[in-house]
């Protein structure tokens, strides 16, 4: 995949954990108050509030202008706010929410178009540090979602690749770029 939209707005976009989540659920409802996605998702309304102020300053919601309390998607929100409901309900029933809504996982397996040397994914990832990309890897290895391959030669190397669980995401992945490069 490794396309340059989704690599680079997948951290912003990630950032706080429940930002995929909160564009998914407007979405859904067509505009709410943070307490009704907060039930649904069992966060803490804290922590919608910080990701909600990403999202304002991201320029994806907007305080709702008739309704105190509410939020609506702005015009690019509405445009990838689908492909983030998809996505995340891919993570949700794969039960990959915990590690999908992480920071980096999401953007290290796009980057992961083909087999790739920990030093060609940092390549692409240029704002993820080493121990991100460490952390990122394992995690997506854990679920399965990330082989991990030693290969012999001098000096001996590991070259990462999607695994076949990790196809669906990778599609969601695809109609996340497809929605962000139509919202420019």
């Amino acid at each position: 995949m490794a396309a340059t939209a989704v690599l680079c707005v997948l951290p912003i976009l990630l950032h706080c954990r429940w930002t995929a989540p909160i564009l998914g659920g407007l979405h859904w409802t067509g505009g709410c108050r943070l307490g009704a996605i907060a039930d649904t998702l069992g966060a803490s309304r804290a922590a919608l509030r910080q990701a909600a102020r990403h999202l304002i300053d991201s320029g994806l919601i907007m305080e709702h202008p008739a309704r105190a309390g509410a939020y609506e998607l702005t015009r690019t929100g509405r445009r990838i706010a689908p492909a983030c409901h998809a996505l995340y309900m891919s993570l949700y029933f794969r039960r990959l929410d915990g590690v999908g809504l992480k920071k980096w996982p999401l953007a290290v397996l796009a980057a992961l178009g083909s087999r790739r040397r920990f030093s060609e994914i940092r390549a692409l990832l240029p704002a993820i540090t080493d121990r991100g990309l460490a952390l990122a890897l394992a995690d997506l290895e854990a679920n399965r979602l990330v082989s991990r391959e030693l290969v012999d030669g001098r000096p001996p190397s590991t070259v990462y690749a999607a695994t076949g669980a990790a196809r669906k995401l990778l599609e969601r992945l695809d109609d996340l770029e497809e929605a962000l490069t139509g919202a420019g």
